[in-house]
């Protein structure tokens, strides 16, 4: 991405939330290389900001991929097969504090063709 003050920012897959949308478009109205895929966890898609904390990885230091929800001391907090994963998520999503509208939003976006995009389960 080039460091482009006039450049347009555009609501993508990976910016799910009001919080999340904002980080993604103040960091590239700083021009910063942003890799919006790494700020969500790969194996649910949550956004990973200061609500979500990574996981961790075995030897106790922060996991770059995935959130405390899937992933702790270097092992899947759920041992469960794709389909099971995505309708614990939906489940969990709809479950939640937000509005209507939000989960309007998000139940749209949260597809299983989204999921297959994270790296766990390609």
């Amino acid at each position: 991405m080039k460091n482009n003050p006039k450049a347009t920012f555009k609501l993508n897959k990976y910016c799910v939330s009001k919080l999340h949308l904002k980080s993604c478009y103040n960091q590239k109205k700083k021009g910063a290389l942003y890799d919006e895929k790494e700020k969500q966890c790969q194996s649910c898609g949550i956004p990973l900001d200061k609500n979500t904390p990574q996981g961790t990885e075995e030897d106790g230091s922060l996991s770059l991929k995935y959130c405390i929800h899937c992933y702790q001391n270097g092992q899947w907090t759920l041992d469960l097969s794709f389909d099971e994963m995505y309708d614990y998520n939906l489940k969990r999503f709809q479950e939640s504090d937000m509005n209507k509208f939000q989960k309007m939003i998000l139940s749209k976006m949260y597809t299983k063709k989204f999921m297959r995009k994270l790296d766990r389960w390609k």
